[in-house]
């Protein structure tokens, strides 16, 4: 039987990494996937499509952006996912993004 942790993309024992050119949506495509791992409940699905069976433990790596901006990127994309503060993870001082038992982090 074909079991998926997100269906369609991601099985157990999977790693999932995500790489492109600089500037070319990295950073949101990125913290939409880790939002919605880390909190499928409030986020829903996927791009709208992958349904996340259970949250997942998440780490985010960016080695782009700076923490001023990665905290800016955060707020605004819980704003397009319709998430109100403090339904998402909130930024750490850290630059990253922490959720009760999961972490999201740079």
């Amino acid at each position: 039987m074909d079991r998926f942790l997100v269906d369609r993309l991601l099985r157990p024992g999977y790693r999932l990494l995500l790489a492109a050119y600089k500037g070319v949506g990295k950073t949101y495509v990125g913290l939409q996937m880790a939002f919605t791992f880390a909190s499928p409940e409030v986020a829903g699905k996927l791009f709208g499509e992958f349904e996340v069976q259970e949250p997942l433990t998440c780490v985010y790596i960016d080695q782009e952006v700076g923490q001023g901006e990665l905290l800016r990127r955060v707020d605004t994309l819980a704003g397009e996912l319709a998430i109100e503060r403090g339904e998402y993870p909130s930024p750490s001082a850290r630059a990253g993004v922490s959720c009760p038992s999961r972490t999201v982090a740079t």
